[in-house]
């Protein structure tokens, strides 16, 4: 399944929360296009160790009426966090307030968009090594969210107060975020708990896809072109 496929797999207004035992689910794009399907979202901006969650852990909170879904990702966390064995010492993980979705794509088309009005190319020919990527890939696509803001910020591009605005409602957000160091030899020093792509222009390929994500749409200038 693809993002707008698990869109449409997913019903809407029915769940209260979804714990998605999956890599790279915490990313603005896929984030967005379930962002009617659930309350709160438990995932992973990178990758998840194969063993999963720790279900004899967290089954008993989560079989609760009201489970303390913070708890649920604390438990996760530590759970790789203190392993016994230094090869599973990779974790992260995010507790997503799906209301504040629409906010956040808000604050992040401000950004973008006053990015763009001031360098049209700063995205297309963004150096990447400069950024904080959350997979393992040859090829790096998935980036931490908050160090793309904070380029776009060290470059004048934005001012620190439209990227004040946009960390306040990456908290309201993004409502726990915990990370170990490093991530599979990935080195972590940047997690916001979020991830997000940037249509640089050296990924036509991936470019022609995201295009077509509603979050692309929404933070994208209606008139700007890859």
């Amino acid at each position: 399944l693809d993002t707008e496929q698990l869109s449409e797999a997913i019903p809407s207004g029915v769940f209260d929360w979804i714990l998605f035992d999956a890599c790279f689910m915490a990313s603005a794009e896929t984030l967005y296009a379930l962002r009617d399907k659930a309350d709160r979202i438990v995932c992973s901006p990178a990758e998840v160790i194969a063993d999963g969650f720790p279900y004899a852990e967290i089954m008993a909170e989560l079989l609760r009426p009201e489970p303390d879904l913070k708890a649920v990702c604390e438990s996760y966390y530590r759970h790789y966090a203190e392993h016994a064995q230094s090869s599973y010492r990779s974790a992260t993980v995010s507790l997503i307030e799906t209301s504040q979705l629409e906010a956040l794509a808000a604050a992040t088309a401000s950004v973008l968009g006053t990015a763009l009005t001031a360098d049209p190319e700063v995205l297309s020919d963004m150096d990447l090594n400069r950024l904080q990527p959350l997979d393992r890939y040859r090829r790096h696509f998935l980036f931490d969210a908050g160090s793309v803001v904070g380029e776009l910020e060290t470059r004048s591009l934005v001012p620190a107060s439209l990227a004040g605005a946009w960390r306040s409602h990456l908290a309201r957000t993004v409502i726990y975020e915990a990370h170990t160091p490093t991530m599979l030899g990935l080195a972590l020093d940047e997690c916001c708990g979020l991830s997000m792509y940037v249509p640089v222009g050296a990924y036509a390929d991936l470019n022609e896809y995201y295009r077509t994500l509603e979050w692309y749409a929404r933070c994208y200038p209606a008139d700007y072109s890859i």
